[in-house]
């Protein structure tokens, strides 16, 4: 069987001594030392010269063609990555719901992109979500619920209501279920997140955009008066008793110092809060709605590099280790077919920036549903040629589906790794490199 090398592979040289091997295709990868590095160079640039069977040479060369950094020269591996993604967004197995149960809120975020007007979901909604799950979440498989908004804690009534009904519906058909909360942090105090996990609620996401002044100027009240204290005291208050509190930072020109000064004082609070991780969100102009300023936003480039310089190397979480890029086969759940974004009066839709566009539901919870045919089900990155040719494909899969479709292809949404993948994979070789 002829071999050549795979057309996913990174390989870049180390500061100190050897290189860094990556396929982006498998996830596969190798931390070599200098002379086996020199060796891995050798094969991939003639992988059938001959070697003795029983050299260094040989083995490495099996294990190379076993990773699939070599790979069959019949294989057409653009091609096993379409069939992948595609399968995978025509197979249903369970429900992923992400329910808005009301999009007011009682802060006033800069650049927020949702209608706070809208009327916050009712019972009558509640018990017709109920059926749509029922018909919809098939027997032995599993429900994944997003709670979100606006701010989810001020219809907590409903969420009660709802967490009841599908629990006992995955208790029915032997599902299993599990859930998250997207919440600003207001309401999040001691008392609230013990009331929540008596609904199976223990997993969480809050914001905080910076240290008080800014944080206090992007994210007031609806009044104008600040919110980084309340939030502070209750991430203290709440970080020990959840599984997890993710602290997301949303980025922008204006808050980079701060938020690195934030970074700072999470991470000090992780030696005794282990379910706290931290991320940066990239804002940009979802809608119609958000009042940014175009000029105040950073480009993709520049959130990567910022990225690295706030997170390190090691990317989200505030981890010590850095972890190797996954590739997968969607690239949000936006892209599968069981996979809905519910808002307050039932509408459906697919992405969660939709609910600031009322245009873009695929259908109701009482009514029928474009299952097959909206835009985001559709979107195929590998119609975009830069996206098709690209080595990063496999775990980018063309970036932000809504954001290809909102601009027309015009603009892309491309992973941070774009930038860095360098620096991540050095990262993890020097944890993995022959001692």
């Amino acid at each position: 069987m002829t071999l050549r090398p795979s057309r996913y592979n990174f390989f870049y040289p180390l500061a100190a001594e050897g290189a860094v091997l990556f396929n982006s295709r498998t996830g596969a990868a190798m931390a070599a030392d200098e002379a086996t590095a020199r060796a891995i160079v050798s094969l991939l640039q003639s992988p059938e010269r001959e070697h003795p069977a029983e050299s260094n040479f040989q083995r490495l060369k099996d294990r190379l063609a076993r990773e699939e950094f070599l790979v069959p020269e019949t294989l057409d591996e653009s091609d096993d990555v379409v069939r992948r993604r595609r399968a995978r967004q025509q197979l249903v197995e369970g429900l992923n719901l992400t329910i808005a149960v009301t999009l007011a809120c009682n802060f006033r975020c800069v650049y927020c992109y949702e209608d706070h007007s809208v009327a916050p979901m009712g019972r009558a909604t509640a018990e017709a979500l109920l059926h749509f799950a029922a018909e919809r979440l098939a027997p032995e498989t599993s429900l994944y619920v997003t709670w979100f908004g606006g701010e989810p804690l001020l219809n907590v009534p409903i969420i009660e209501f709802l967490s009841e009904g599908l629990r006992k519906l995955c208790e029915e058909k032997r599902c299993a279920y599990d859930c998250y909360m997207i919440t600003n942090g207001y309401r999040l105090t001691a008392p609230m997140v013990r009331r929540l996990a008596t609904l199976g609620i223990s997993d969480f996401q809050v914001t905080l955009d910076g240290e008080r002044e800014v944080h206090d100027r992007q994210r007031p009240l609806a009044g104008g008066q600040g919110t980084f204290d309340v939030l502070m005291r209750n991430l203290q208050a709440v970080a020990k008793e959840v599984s997890l509190i993710a602290v997301r930072i949303n980025l922008m020109r204006g808050n980079i110092d701060s938020a690195a000064r934030l970074v700072g004082r999470l991470k000090a609070m992780q030696a005794e809060a282990p379910a706290l991780r931290i991320s940066l969100g990239h804002v940009d102009n979802s809608t119609a709605n958000c009042g940014t300023d175009a000029e105040a936003l950073l480009t993709g480039a520049e959130f990567a590099d910022c990225e690295v310089a706030l997170l390190g190397e090691a990317g989200e979480g505030g981890s010590a280790k850095a972890e190797l890029p996954t590739p997968f086969d969607t690239v949000c759940s936006a892209a599968r077919l069981n996979m809905y974004v519910v808002a307050p009066d039932g509408a459906l839709f697919k992405c969660w920036n939709s609910l600031g566009r009322r245009e873009d539901a695929i259908g109701h919870i009482e009514g029928p549903v474009q299952d097959d045919a909206n835009a985001w089900v559709q979107f195929q990155p590998e119609d975009d040629p830069e996206c098709r040719d690209c080595k990063l494909l496999p775990i980018c899969q063309g970036g932000c589906a809504d954001v290809h479709i909102r601009t027309g292809g015009a603009e892309r949404n491309c992973t941070p790794l774009r930038y860095t993948l360098p620096q991540r994979l050095a990262a993890w070789a020097f944890d993995h490199l022959p001692p």
